[in-house]
């Protein structure tokens, strides 16, 4: 499900580059129409995890207990999906417009001095919360 997401950011990367590298469009602001197609497909991607996820853990496993927590998991895979779509957009389109800088600080802020930790605290410590296990993170 996130191949296609990343194929058509490219894309944008690509329709937002093209024409600045050029010259052509001096403060070319106008998202590309990939993002649009993106945001379609995530949205029926969610929807296409949350309705059939108990399905989608029986092709991998055929323990009830295992696709009960997969299913239970695939809720917020679903709702991960959303947000994800708009950092690999936006990052995509960064690029085009070669602010590779500001995405490198982003990515590092997010993914490491707040994801992780508080993925760490969420899932085995009880500071925040009861500890949450494999939700938590």
């Amino acid at each position: 499900m996130f191949v296609l997401q990343l194929y058509l950011a490219v894309a944008a990367t690509t329709l937002v580059g093209k024409p600045i590298g050029k010259d052509r469009f001096k403060g070319y602001i106008w998202p590309p129409i990939p993002t649009i197609g993106v945001g379609i497909i995530k949205a029926i991607c969610a929807l296409f995890t949350t309705i059939f996820r108990e399905q989608i853990a029986m092709l991998y496993n055929g323990d009830l207990a295992v696709v009960t927590m997969a299913s239970q998991l695939m809720l917020l895979v679903a709702i991960y999906q959303i947000s994800d779509y708009v950092q690999v957009i936006g990052s995509e389109v960064l690029i085009g417009y070669k602010y590779t800088r500001v995405i490198f600080f982003i990515t590092c802020i997010a993914y490491w001095i707040l994801g992780l930790p508080c993925g760490y605290l969420l899932k085995l410590t009880d500071i925040i919360v009861p500890a949450m296990g494999t939700s938590g993170f």
